[in-house]
């Protein structure tokens, strides 16, 4: 196993730098305290290069431990809707979600990254509460890296310990060849709790009820029948459920932002098994996509070499256009048509791009403009993930987004026939001079 104490800024438990950087130095803090009605350990920090790495310990007694998995211990055997997963959530004492912000020689620094361990001295799974424990009375949940930390510091092994382990940046390019002063402030998250159940039957129903003392009256608008469309789960061995019930309302005061919601008490339809072979449909043609993009990079800068950049480039965009459409019929030998072309383009496509530049600039110039118009492609291409979810949120349906995408290549087509080769192509110029 690896030597968990050496701690790394970029790393987690069990003493593996993720970057190759050195271990930090130990700072023993030993800082003892009571928060939300639990017991906190500091024990210390560690100094690296990059910044301070904080370890902070949350303890669960082991009497309440064992009152809890007593409470649950059924609670994986049974159909329970998800408000009881999330009150078993809210009771388990291992579990407490916070912010840590650290305030070093009288600046804050900013939170970077955070890890978790839960140890827990009886049972292997505190949601199921399943005694882990063999004929020699050892857990299965006591793993190596939460035993070394529990013996490391020193901590009764007879209780739970939730184990944190946060990174903070400092604000110096260097770091402090001091520190006069450390504070940790810790800030609860805030806590989904149910509400009283409700049934809507037509629009004007209305539903009273009170949060924080503040009475809410809360009014169904609309009730919608809906249905999703058949592609709408890109799964070929399940048929998943598609119609549902969309109910508009309004709430009376208005709430403060993002204090309360309204969710389906009833369990969802579960999926259909066809009792499909156990490899997939879409498995082949996904593992063998980079194959074809390879295939799909050669005969791309092969039709550019001989055609030009326009005519490849309108191959390509047509092509886009036809898988697009092919996914949108929903039509399954279609769609697998459209993954062998999305996996052909998949390299094809970049290819295409790196040519443009050259194809217009020439070789003088396209260092320079190529180290312009890559950041943009790039920022156009992370945009497409922004693209994808709006639609999907505006329309409800991935076909609309499919067919966004078919427009924008139709664009790209235009785009690309309003090229005009060689027009900054001083080799070009000077060779055709006459």
């Amino acid at each position: 196993m690896k030597d968990v104490w050496k701690v790394y800024f970029n790393g987690s438990f069990g003493g593996e730098s993720l970057d190759g950087s050195h271990p930090g130095q130990v700072l023993k803090l030993n800082q003892k305290f009571r928060f939300a009605g639990r017991d906190w350990y500091v024990p210390a920090a560690y100094l690296t290069a990059k910044g301070l790495v904080l370890d902070i310990l949350m303890r669960a007694d082991k009497a309440a431990l064992e009152d809890f998995c007593k409470k649950w211990e059924h609670l994986e055997d049974e159909d329970v809707p998800n408000d009881v997963f999330e009150q078993a959530e809210r009771e388990n004492p291992l579990a407490f979600e916070f912010s840590p912000q650290i305030e070093l020689n009288g600046q804050t620094l900013p939170f970077s990254q955070g890890h978790g361990l839960s140890y827990h001295p009886l049972f292997q799974n505190a949601a199921a509460c399943e005694p882990a424990l063999d004929e020699h009375g050892e857990s299965d949940f006591d793993t190596p890296t939460e035993r070394a930390i529990i013996d490391h510091y020193g901590l009764n092994p007879e209780d739970g310990w939730a184990i944190h382990r946060y990174s903070f940046p400092w604000k110096t390019k260097r770091r402090p060849k001091s520190i006069s002063s450390l504070a940790l402030t810790l800030t609860p998250q805030p806590v989904r709790v149910p509400g009283a159940e409700f049934e809507v039957q037509k629009p004007g129903d209305i539903f009273a009820f009170s949060h924080n003392g503040i009475p809410y009256t809360l009014t169904a608008q609309n009730l919608e029948p809906q249905t999703l469309p058949k592609n709408a789960f890109s799964d070929a061995r399940f048929d998943f459920p598609n119609r549902f019930t969309a109910m508009t309302y309004t709430v009376s005061p208005a709430p403060p932002k993002n204090l309360i919601s309204v969710e389906d008490c009833m369990q969802n339809d579960p999926p259909v098994d066809r009792e499909a072979p156990k490899d997939y449909p879409f498995m082949p043609e996904a593992q063998n996509a980079a194959v074809i993009g390879i295939i799909g990079s050669v005969i791309i800068g092969g039709i550019v070499f001989k055609m030009g950049i326009k005519k490849a480039g309108v191959m390509v965009c047509i092509l886009y256009i036809v898988a697009l459409l092919c996914n949108i019929s929903g039509i399954m030998p279609l769609v697998w048509v459209s993954l062998v072309i999305i996996g052909f383009l998949g390299a094809a496509a970049p290819n295409l791009m790196n040519s443009i530049p050259g194809s217009v600039f020439g070789r003088l110039g396209y260092a320079k403009v190529n180290s312009v118009v890559f950041p943009i492609t790039s920022m156009i291409y992370m945009c497409n993930f922004a693209v994808n979810g709006v639609v999907q949120k505006a329309f409800g349906s991935i076909s609309a987004v499919y067919i966004v995408f078919a427009v924008m290549a139709l664009v790209s087509m235009l785009l690309i026939l309003a090229i005009q080769d060689h027009k900054y192509d001083q080799d070009y110029m000077a060779a055709h001079k006459n």
